[in-house]
């Protein structure tokens, strides 16, 4: 069956007639506002998410597919899979709380392997009968009987890595395995390293299997040393079934111990002890992906199911997963010392493609933190990751790599065709969705931006760096309310003293921007003695009674460790109302920078991102610089 594409404006009952209102089980729908009305009260639909809902009624009863959703709503748009699981599970949320009861959950059908389909015929619904019923409860009332029925602490939504509590998984529902750090059970307690890589290992080849999708290291990695309860893992991931294990290592040995669990019931569904050489450990992960595919009743990737067994030197092994260990951890010299063990992994092995594909991550970094010289690191980034193709062209990291060596060289195209294969080969990956996002943010797409970072914060929902990047895209693109939600969200979820910090400086700009300087101005004074304080306490002075910062401060926030410093002035002088200060700092800052060929063009993307330079545009001086900035931020040629 192939579901026909209509005019955006009709949409069919299941006779096939075209309508704009139906009825679904006591629920009231009307496609062209996007409401569902029903007993629980009146729910706003992402028009995504009822597209969704409008292909299922096309479909008549009948299966409709994933591929069939995709070509339909997303024909135009780079997305994987991932982003059918989440409007379903959507709808589902909307369809229950509209009805104010769990039954309304089951209204849609997964039918495993093949696709979904409604269990109701819908029927039409006159002009006149989509009213609210009276004395029903108001939205927010609605809202609060939900947090009451849950037993988790807040409610989130599902778009931004939503997290129902664990009683609310479907049964249905497609699985989502988290990887839990695996312990260390060596004598000396001194492999956690390789404790760790096995776990990422692991990950990085369950993400390869088209029917799971695979929480990224990031959140996997925030439970370790906290030895969590399944249900507290489920509710907080939103997963079905976590995969945790064990690693003991004695001289060239070692034992893996692994167990796949239900995370609705706790209940273990498979287990097993694998013991041999260290060489033989990618054999391991293999066994254990294709145990978790059997457990699970999912078919492997054709690469996988074919390939055969890889052997590696256990000692180039070993110095791998130690320098990713590194790479993540980016302490003082943790990335020098990522790319020697990187490099010595290669030399002992120069077949193994991980290795490769990591060095030209610790290359990527070296060069963006400043430590290694940029033109000399971006090249070895990029035959790092050559070579990582050619050994595996099916492998996704290293096409992002060399995508990302593209798009920072200024050939767009070529990027955007790697970001392309990085995907397919790839679409659990949490950075290639993110660099993917990226990309559409530079060319102003920015509801693909959002829709494909809100894919990334999905697999990755505890990473800071995903919902840092989804809260500035909504709040470029204007969706200041779910910014909001999300960045109080984060302040709950996220820990750290300097994470804490970016979330309420990101807090006070949307209310600056949102038109609330005095929520700004007391939200400064919760941060303490930092640049951060500064700048919002002098942004929101700048409305409240129109005064500037005396040179004291200004100095202080020049000074300050705050991200691009010069770029905070020009906007607090352009807030201001005074284009020549803050022309002046603008182009400091791009002077400052403009010899470093990956600071430069963080700094352009930065100007062109910030709402509270956008009253410069005017100014002819705004397209003059920018002409003058981005003709070198697009050589094609190292630096």
């Amino acid at each position: 069956m192939r579901i026909l594409f209509m005019d955006e404006t009709t949409h069919a009952a299941a006779d096939g007639e075209p309508v704009g209102r139906f009825r679904l089980d006591g629920l009231r729908v009307d496609v062209a506002t996007g409401r569902i009305v029903g007993p629980g009260g009146s729910e706003r639909v992402d028009p995504k998410v009822m597209q969704v809902l409008e292909a299922l009624v096309i479909a008549a009863g009948g299966v409709v597919t994933r591929t069939e959703l995709l070509d339909r709503i997303w024909h135009d748009r780079v997305v994987t899979e991932d982003v059918v699981s989440r409007c379903i599970y959507q709808l589902r949320r909307h369809l229950v709380l509209a009805g104010g009861d769990q039954r309304f959950r089951r209204l849609i059908e997964t039918l495993p392997r093949r696709g979904y389909r409604l269990r109701v015929k819908p029927e039409p619904l006159a002009e006149n009968d989509l009213d609210e019923p009276r004395g029903r409860p108001t939205r927010l009332a609605a809202m609060i009987l939900v947090l009451l029925s849950v037993a988790a602490a807040w409610w989130f939504n599902p778009w931004y890595g939503g997290l129902p509590s664990g009683d609310e998984i479907p049964a249905d529902r497609d699985a989502i395995v988290v990887v839990l750090p695996f312990a260390d059970l060596s004598a000396a307690g001194d492999k956690g390293y390789l404790a760790d890589g096995i776990t990422e290992e692991l990950i990085n080849v369950l993400a390869g299997l088209p029917e799971l999708r695979v929480i990224a290291r990031t959140s996997s990695f925030s439970f370790k040393g906290q030895f969590p309860d399944i249900a507290t893992v489920a509710s907080t991931l939103n997963v079905t079934h976590v995969l945790e294990g064990s690693v003991r290592s004695s001289g060239n040995r070692i034992r893996v111990t692994a167990q796949l669990i239900d995370a609705g019931n706790s209940s273990h569904l498979w287990s097993e002890t694998f013991e041999r050489e260290l060489g033989d450990i990618f054999i391991i992960q293999d066994d254990i992906a294709r145990s978790v595919a059997s457990a699970l009743e999912i078919s492997l990737a054709g690469d996988m199911e074919a390939r055969e067994p890889r052997l590696t030197d256990p000692r180039a092994y070993a110095r791998n997963v130690e320098a990713r260990f590194l790479l993540h951890r980016r302490e003082t010299g943790d990335l020098l010392q990522a790319q020697a063990l990187f490099r010595e992994a290669v030399e002992l092995d120069p077949d193994m493609v991980e290795a490769w594909a990591g060095l030209a991550g610790a290359y990527y970094l070296l060069a963006a933190h400043g430590e290694m010289p940029e033109a000399q690191a971006l090249e070895q980034m990029r035959s790092a990751a050559e070579r990582a193709i050619a050994l595996d062209p099916e492998h996704p990291e290293a096409y992002s790599r060399l995508a990302q060596w593209y798009y920072y060289k200024g050939e767009v195209d070529t990027a955007r065709e790697l970001f392309d294969k990085a995907v397919a080969r790839g679409r659990n990956n949490a950075l290639i969705l993110g660099n993917l996002a990226g990309m559409a943010k530079a060319r102003n797409d920015l509801d693909q931006a959002v829709s494909l970072m809100r894919e990334a914060l999905a697999i990755d929902p505890l990473s800071a760096v995903n919902r840092f990047n989804l809260a500035n895209l909504l709040i470029m693109n204007g969706q200041f309310a779910e910014a909001r939600e999300l960045i109080e969200q984060s302040l709950r979820l996220l820990q750290g003293e300097r994470v804490q910090q970016i979330l309420h400086h990101m807090l006070g700009r949307l209310h600056l921007l949102e038109g609330d300087p005095q929520a700004a101005l007391a939200l400064s004074r919760e941060l303490g003695d930092t640049a951060e304080a500064d700048w919002l306490e002098a942004m929101a002075r700048v409305v409240i009674d129109g005064t500037l910062p005396d040179a004291e401060v200004v100095a202080r926030l020049q000074a300050a460790s705050m991200d691009l410093p010069e770029l905070r002035l020009a906007e607090l002088y352009a807030f201001a109302g005074l284009p020549n200060p803050a022309f002046e700092w603008l182009q400091r800052g791009y002077r400052l920078r403009e010899e470093g060929y990956l600071a430069r063009r963080e700094y352009i993307s930065f100007a062109l991102a910030s709402e509270f330079l956008r009253p410069l545009g005017t100014d002819p001086r705004w397209d003059e610089w920018l002409a003058v900035a981005t003709s070198r931020g697009t050589t094609t040629t190292a630096d």
